[in-house]
């Protein structure tokens, strides 16, 4: 399996787990109540940020460069969410630009991300940490790109 076509497999996970969510929950409130519903939702994007992560790894082993932009634009988001808390702590009332008004409203959005990027660092402790065999068989899940 070559690194493209792993990518391309944890990739379509996460987006069908992601597209699953709404679903797994319809079906567990039909069959189980509202709580289950909740739960089920929960644990299908739960799922989905875990493949997104394995995703983002393998993207980040195989091109290391266009993942550290990546990186940069969602330090970029939040540090800026933050900021924004900040500035809104002391005052409530601050006014804020369209952009900056919009990007206030995106933290669940920023947490999923921060989520997904610590995943994909323990990803790679993992895969950095594991002995020489367990670290070939890694390499067959998560390809490396060949130096070129």
């Amino acid at each position: 399996m070559g690194p493209i076509l792993s990518l391309s497999g944890f990739g379509l996970a996460a987006i069908a787990f992601w597209l699953l969510a709404p679903i797994a929950g319809y079906f567990a409130n039909k069959y189980g109540g509202p709580a289950q519903e909740g739960d089920a939702v929960v644990l299908a994007f739960t799922i989905a940020t875990i493949m997104m992560s394995a995703s983002l790894y393998e993207l980040r082993r195989v091109f290391r460069s266009f993942y550290g932009l990546i990186e940069l634009a969602v330090t970029v988001g939040l540090a800026t969410t933050g900021f924004i808390a900040i500035a809104k702590h002391g005052d409530p009332s601050v006014v804020l630009s369209p952009l900056l008004s919009r990007i206030d409203s995106l933290p669940p959005s920023l947490t999923f991300l921060a989520a997904i990027y610590v995943g994909v660092r323990a990803l790679d402790n993992i895969g950095e940490g594991l002995s020489t065999e367990a670290k070939q068989k890694w390499d067959v899940i998560f390809p490396k790109r060949e130096p070129e």
